[in-house]
């Protein structure tokens, strides 16, 4: 089950549900030459070391193509987007993992591992406020460029990732993009930290028009069929 976007600022998007047959929802996402799949087990037991008693335990693991497995960034920001997201009231004492693998780097993995994980959230139909999705943004000569591939990224002086979610401002208004989540590194000023954000929250409308059409287009193939 695939799906395409092409956005005049993001590179193209490619996803793939259903990636891992042994998960409860999986997918496999790409964003020009960085590719990356997601896979989520859960809401199941747990272990005892490993449970809220009042909500669910997040467990998240980001395991690159190449060196340490720990990279704290992405973790942090999927425990803050799934916490935010994910009604855990409604699944004490029980536990969800999500694991994302890098495939192949070029670029904005941060954002794309986040961007996996909350499309292998929606293939597993895990009950949420709203969906999540991630962005980066960096800083070039000057100037802010969102979703830069990795020549992009070795010269930016300055790197923004946004875990982004969306929210409805008044009960008569459609959801807009919301930011849960960032990681920042380099020096920058409070003004250009608010103008990436703004570039963010403008890409991550994108990203989840394509979540919709994910949806439309793997349903539709599973009725048909």
């Amino acid at each position: 089950l695939i799906a395409r976007m092409t956005t005049g600022r993001l590179r193209t998007i490619k996803s793939e549900m259903g990636f891992v047959a042994r998960a409860d929802g999986s997918c496999s996402v790409s964003a020009g030459k960085s590719v990356a799949w997601a896979s989520v087990n859960g809401p199941g037991d747990s272990h005892p070391s490993k449970r809220h008693g009042d909500r669910l335990y997040v467990e998240s693991s980001y395991r690159p193509a190449h060196g340490d497995a720990d990279e704290a960034t992405f973790n942090t920001l999927l425990r803050t987007a799934l916490e935010h997201t994910v009604l855990d009231k409604l699944f004490p004492r029980a536990a969800i993992q999500v694991t994302v693998h890098e495939l192949q780097q070029d670029g904005s993995m941060c954002a794309l591992a986040l961007t996996a994980a909350g499309i292998a959230c929606l293939d597993a139909a895990i009950p949420q406020r709203a969906p999540f999705c991630g962005v980066q943004v960096v800083r070039v000569a000057g100037e802010l460029m969102v979703d830069p591939d990795a020549r992009m990224e070795e010269k930016a002086d300055a790197q923004f990732d946004f875990a982004i979610s969306t929210e409805k401002m008044k009960e008569e208004s459609s959801p807009s993009p919301v930011v849960i989540g960032t990681s920042s590194r380099g020096e920058f000023s409070v003004h250009e930290y608010l103008q990436a954000r703004e570039l963010a929250c403008e890409a991550a409308k994108q990203i989840f028009a394509f979540h919709r059409e994910s949806l439309q287009h793997k349903y539709t193939v599973e009725s048909i069929a």
